[in-house]
Parts: structure tokens; C-alpha cells; sequence
């Protein structure tokens, strides 16, 4: 009877001892997440002027580290050749745990020869174009946009003002309000980039914190006019017209200075903005080698480097 009675409750303690071993809730030791696995990246090439797609252009992906103040480029991890339709697949590219759509640590050198800038970008830093799209600086040299003259005009990677442009026209300015308003709708026109529009305003109209043009006026007869631009805005000077007592200013002039503000400079011309051979209005020229200005970012350099400084 006792050997029954000890065998029943041997036979309970065991069935209790599953449940002893995990109680429910109990904390429990953390896995290792697995690495996001190798990705192939699709991208397309097209010129920054035409948009028809760049063939035969040699993509290199590097790994980017960044450090304190530059960006220092490590091993290749992927090469291939845009094909006819200016597509490149990148075969296993690391994956990465970052959801946001550029990807800081690969760097991208294109190289499509030398009728192309070379781009160094960031995989994914596309601004003001499609994703995954990837537009090169061309230039054309048969009609004068060669790459000394698209450097010299877009000023070795001058900054442009970072959204619209309010220039502010004072009652001493009102009687010349009509050239400001002309050369900033040809301006727009010839620079094409709708997130930095120029806008012609009265006194007092300017939003807060916005990029502000102020107008003035130089005591001088004989100076020349002159822009002078910081983060916030840019001051513009002009000759006193000694006939009116006004500004010195028409049409082209400041067309000419409010291509100042927008971050560009002087040419060995013909041009609008060259002072060796200018010229009354935007050459062919000149609207071929700025107008890939509205698919860069702030900070981009020469070459087509977009990464920021190198180590």
C-alpha cells in the first residue's frame, strides 16, 4: 500500500515538472537578428539635358565610411555598363537595416566618357528626379558648352538658394520694376528648376524666412552693379543713373545679377553671363551647361561629386 501510494506521487511530481521548467511570461535570452541579405539595384541613366538614356557608362558601387570630416571610399562592391536604354543592375549589393531611400554607405562613381561629367553620388540620392533615375551633366562642346566653360559658369559647384526667391522691389526701385519682373521670368524660364523660382514682390511682402534679394542703390555714378549672397538672402547694388537720379539697372543688367543669386558666374562667353563677350540674353551655350543644376542638390562639387569631401 505504501510503495502505491509513493509510486502516485513520483508520478505527479513529474507531470508538474514541464511546467515548472518555463513558467509563462518568463523572460527569455535574445537572438542575433540575421544581416539584411544582398540586394541587386536597378538604375537608369539619362542626360541631364535631353533625357534620353546614356549607353555604354561604367557604374562602380564602393563602400562609403564616414568619417569626422570627409567621406573615405573602401572596396568595390559592385561594377556594371549601363545597356541601350541606359539600365544597370548592381548584383549583390549589402543590404541594409536604413528604410530611408539613400544609402550613405555606397558610393556611386559613374563614368560615361567624355562627352559626361563623372557622378559621385550616394545609391539613392536622386534629387528632383525619379528614383532609381540618375541624370549626368553632359556637355557640347560643338556649340561652346565645353567642360571648362560648364565649370566656369556654374561656378565650381556654387551653392543655389535653397527654395524661392523673393526679390523685393522698394519705392525708389518701382520705376525699373518691370526689367526685375522680365529677367526673372526669362531666368525661370532658362534655368528650369521649379523648387527655386524667382518672384518679383513690393516692399514688405516678403515671407518670413525666405530668401530675400534687397535692392540698392551705390552713391558712385561710375560703379559697377555688384551681388553680394549669404544664407539668408542676397544684396544687389547698382550705379546711380545720373540722368534720373534712380538705379542703373535695365534689363539685361539685372537679368545678369539675378543669375548671381542663382549660384552662377562669370564665363569666357558669349553669354549673358560673361563680362569678356556678353551678350543681351541667354546663349545656347549657356542654357545647355546650367540647366542640369535643377536635378543637384546643394553641395554638389566638381566633378559631378555629390558625396562631400574626400579623405
Amino acid at each position: 500500500m505504501r510503495r502505491t501510494v509513493v509510486l502516485s506521487m513520483v508520478v505527479v511530481l513529474l507531470s508538474l515538472l514541464p511546467a515548472c521548467g518555463r513558467r509563462e511570461g518568463a523572460p527569455t535570452l535574445p537572438t542575433t537578428p540575421e544581416p539584411p541579405k544582398p540586394v541587386d539595384v536597378h538604375l537608369r541613366l539619362i542626360s541631364s539635358q535631353t533625357g534620353r538614356p546614356v549607353a555604354g557608362a561604367r557604374v562602380t558601387a564602393r563602400r562609403a565610411e564616414h568619417r569626422f570630416t570627409c567621406v573615405a571610399l573602401g572596396e568595390v562592391l559592385a561594377e556594371a555598363v549601363s545597356d541601350a536604354d541606359g539600365g544597370v543592375v548592381l548584383r549583390g549589393i549589402p543590404g541594409s537595416s536604413d528604410p530611408g531611400p539613400v544609402r550613405r554607405d555606397v558610393a556611386l562613381r559613374i563614368d560615361a566618357g567624355p562627352r559626361f561629367l563623372v557622378r559621385e553620388v550616394f545609391l539613392g540620392d536622386t534629387p528632383g528626379s525619379d528614383p532609381g533615375v540618375y541624370p549626368l551633366w553632359e556637355l557640347a562642346p560643338e556649340i561652346g558648352a565645353t567642360e571648362e566653360m560648364t565649370r566656369a559658369i556654374n561656378g565650381g559647384g556654387v551653392a543655389k538658394p535653397p527654395g524661392p526667391v523673393y526679390v523685393e522691389i522698394t519705392p525708389e526701385f518701382e520705376p525699373v520694376r518691370g526689367d526685375f519682373e522680365a529677367a526673372a521670368r526669362r531666368n525661370n524660364e532658362v534655368l528650369a528648376d521649379p523648387a527655386v523660382p524667382i518672384r518679383v514682390v513690393s516692399a514688405g511682402e516678403v515671407p518670413a524666412g525666405a530668401f530675400r534679394v534687397r535692392l540698392e542703390i551705390d552713391p558712385n555714378e561710375a560703379g559697377n552693379p555688384r551681388t553680394a549672397c549669404g544664407s539668408g538672402g542676397c544684396v544687389i547694388t547698382f550705379p546711380r543713373n545720373p540722368a534720373t537720379g534712380g538705379p542703373g539697372v535695365g534689363l539685361r543688367t539685372a537679368m545678369h545679377e539675378l543669375g548671381h543669386v542663382m549660384g552662377l558666374y562669370h564665363h569666357p562667353g558669349p553669354g549673358l553671363m560673361s563680362i569678356v563677350r556678353p551678350a543681351w540674353d541667354w546663349t545656347e551655350q549657356e542654357v545647355w551647361a546650367v540647366r542640369p543644376r535643377r536635378h543637384r542638390a546643394n553641395g554638389n562639387v566638381w566633378p559631378d561629386r555629390a558625396l562631400g569631401p574626400g579623405c
